[in-house]
């Protein structure tokens, strides 16, 4: 007997680790730093794909804001949501995937996903390359989950094999947020700085050699972001036509 008992506790114990795992990925709120869309002028095009599951056994209501550029969006059935604030209803266990078309020239947002319960969510980046003959082919893929906002945000830059760490930095609030951004080496030591002021309710992306210079070829190492007030940030490393997420550390103040 006691030792089935030692078996109920373990598998209770098991099934609550399950449950705190799963939890990290539910939310209300997802902020996703970058919502890409169109085509660059060598014919690269761009799409977003939001998923939203609700596992859950009731409905949830879920409100959509897309800030900064807001492409049309379209769903597995081929409806389309069109504006800057989408409502969708989430039936209990169901999912929606709303995709951007990829058409017209380069934009770049954020998105947030406001919910009345906890949602899991994440946003997938495609990439097509332009074929001599025109058409387009997918050339890569990366998922990216949203981001909780920290005053302290690293990223390791790891630029071997061509490798570009590519940042998307989002203020969420009103007011400008001042944001110190370090890049160092291997052994810490400091390699370049910069000041960014980034607007309220914007997001900034571009790769890293374009906010300091003096990094070196195949640089390997920590890049920090420390701002005065919370923000969320994205990393995407470009290796040719390969596109990947990297990854945050957070500190200082968490949200």
């Amino acid at each position: 007997m006691r030792f089935m008992r030692l078996i109920g506790v373990v598998v209770l114990a098991l099934s609550a680790s399950i449950a705190r795992a799963q939890d990290r990925s539910a939310s209300v709120l997802h902020v996703f730093p970058v919502v890409v869309n169109g085509s660059q002028p060598d014919g690269t095009t761009y799409r977003t794909s939001l998923v939203m599951q609700n596992g859950g056994l009731g409905s949830i209501s879920c409100w959509i804001e897309l800030v900064g550029s807001a492409p049309a969006l379209t769903a597995p059935d081929g409806s389309v949501a069109v504006g800057g604030l989408i409502q969708q209803f989430l039936p209990p266990n169901s999912f929606d995937l709303l995709r951007t078309s990829g058409a017209g020239p380069l934009t770049t947002g954020y998105a947030t996903v406001s919910c009345s319960s906890p949602i899991v969510a994440y946003t997938v980046y495609s990439t097509y390359a332009r074929s001599p003959q025109g058409t387009l082919r997918l050339s890569s893929e990366t998922a990216v989950n949203s981001s909780a906002s920290a005053t302290g945000i690293q990223f390791i830059d790891d630029a071997r094999e061509d490798g570009r760490l590519a940042l998307a930095i989002t203020n969420d609030l009103t007011i400008p947020a001042l944001v110190r951004l370090q890049v160092f080496d291997l052994y810490g030591r400091l390699l370049s700085a910069a000041q960014l002021t980034v607007a309220g309710k914007t997001t900034v992306s571009r790769f890293l050699n374009e906010w300091v210079a003096g990094i070196p070829e195949k640089h390997v190492g920590p890049v920090r972001l420390d701002s005065n007030q919370p923000i969320y940030a994205a990393g995407l490393k470009f290796t040719r036509d390969v596109v990947t997420s990297v990854p945050a550390s957070l500190s200082g103040f968490i949200r």
